[in-house]
Formats: C-alpha cells, structure tokens, sequence
C-alpha cells in the first residue's frame, strides 16, 4: 500500500488532535475546531521550518473553521489547559506560539525545569505527550 504525504499528514493531524482531547477531555463540538486549527497552523508552518509563529505578523493564507485567530484560539487554548501551563502542549509568549516539544529538545537531559516538568505530569500523560512530541 502506497501513502501520499498528504495521507502521512493527515493521520498526524488527526493523531495529535486525538491525543490531546483524551488527555485534556475538552469538548470537541465546542472547542474541537480552535484546537484543530492551531494545529494546522503549527503544522504548516513547521512543514516550512518554521517552528515558532509570530502570531500577530503572519498571515494565514489557509481556511480556519473558526474566526478570531488569534486571539480568540489562543483564549480558548489557555481555558483548556492547552497553554501555558506546566503540562501544557503549546508554548506562548511575546506573541509567540510553539508547540513545547521544540522546547524540551532544546533543554539538557536531567535540566531542573525538565525534571520538574516530569515529576507532575502522569505516567500515561507524559507518553501520550512523549508521542504527541515525536510528530512535531
């Protein structure tokens, strides 16, 4: 069986957007459609090497299934426990949003704030955000 990049894409984006609703139990009719586009986002931009968006100074060339990006994904994303916190998956400051995997690659094994970061999170959490990170 031949995969086209775009069906390898696909199962990564819908992988992603699987994990991260089991382990935050957000509700997907409601707030499914914010999540699934910051995913995007992050996704298109990385497949152009860029890991970290300005959100203010890049424009999305690409359909949303919500209006209000940033600022209203963001507010939804930081209700949910997806940003800013300890076990959060994505990263935002200075306007800047990434997804925190590229942030524990660049920490040193054993670094105080990664040994933090591990000590709260749950065995199962921390695969699940393990496998989440192997995609990015």
């Amino acid at each position: 069986m031949n995969h086209t990049n775009l069906d390898i894409e696909a199962f990564q984006y819908n992988h992603i957007f699987n994990l991260l609703q089991d382990i935050f139990g957000f509700n997907e009719i409601k707030d499914g459609d914010f999540v699934k586009d910051t995913l995007k986002i992050l996704l298109e931009f990385e497949k152009n090497g860029e890991t970290i968006v300005e959100v203010d100074k890049r424009l999305i060339l690409f359909d949303l299934l919500k209006d209000g990006w940033p600022n209203e994904h963001l507010k939804v994303l930081k209700d949910l426990g997806l940003l800013d916190s300890i076990n959060s998956p994505f990263i935002f400051s200075d306007r800047k949003l990434w997804f925190k995997a590229q942030s524990s690659r660049l920490q040193a094994p054993g670094s105080r704030l990664q040994a933090q970061s591990s000590r709260l999170q749950a065995p199962s959490r921390r695969l699940a955000l393990a496998q989440v990170g192997e995609i990015f």
